[in-house]
């Protein structure tokens, strides 16, 4: 599985806890898995596939992720979403703020697009609308975080740039499917 997939998801969870020492994801992602309380939702959410898309529940360098993956490749790129968890006491607003600071450092050529506030089935939420570049790949996407009984939950959809419209549709089935269980 490529690193890319779950990069982003691991940044703005754990990025207000590390300094930047690398721009190469495979250690940023084993550096991000000795965070406090990284994995800490883990077996406690669903998320859907549908059809066309594979959705599969593993571990990268310590972190365990859920990863929904599009069966096929639009703009070069397997679009997907993605769910990381993490123990942790801040609240919604306080991670939100400090994880998209962590984007910032760690995500090379990072932009905010848009971001706002809302609900996923419930659960109050922040998102976020964003660009960057991840193992010299350009990427649009958007981020969901959910705080639940003291675990931040982060959905991330990733698409190549400019082709994240493509895959909209998808992604809100996908990102609606969560529960947290």
């Amino acid at each position: 599985m490529k690193p890319i997939l779950l990069l982003t998801a691991v940044v703005m969870l754990a990025g207000c806890h590390l300094s930047p020492k690398t721009t190469d994801s495979q250690e940023t992602i084993k550096a991000f898995a000795a965070a406090p309380g990284m994995n800490g939702g883990t077996g406690r959410y669903g998320i859907k596939a549908i059809p066309g898309w594979t959705k599969k529940d593993t571990s990268m360098n310590g972190v365990h992720f859920t990863a929904v993956i599009c069966d096929t490749i639009v703009g070069g790129f397997h679009p997907n979403v993605n769910v990381v968890t993490q123990s942790m006491t801040l609240s919604l607003d306080d991670c939100f703020a400090q994880s998209i600071e962590g984007m910032r450092q760690y995500l090379a050529n990072f932009k905010v697009m848009d971001k706002g506030s809302g609900t996923l089935n419930g659960h109050d939420s922040r998102w976020l609308r964003y660009s960057s570049t991840v193992d010299g790949k350009d990427n649009e996407g958007m981020l969901t975080c959910v705080v639940s009984g003291g675990i931040a939950y982060v959905v991330t959809c990733t698409a190549a740039r400019g082709h994240y419209d493509d895959s909209k549709a998808a992604f809100d089935a996908i990102v609606n499917s969560f529960s947290v269980e």
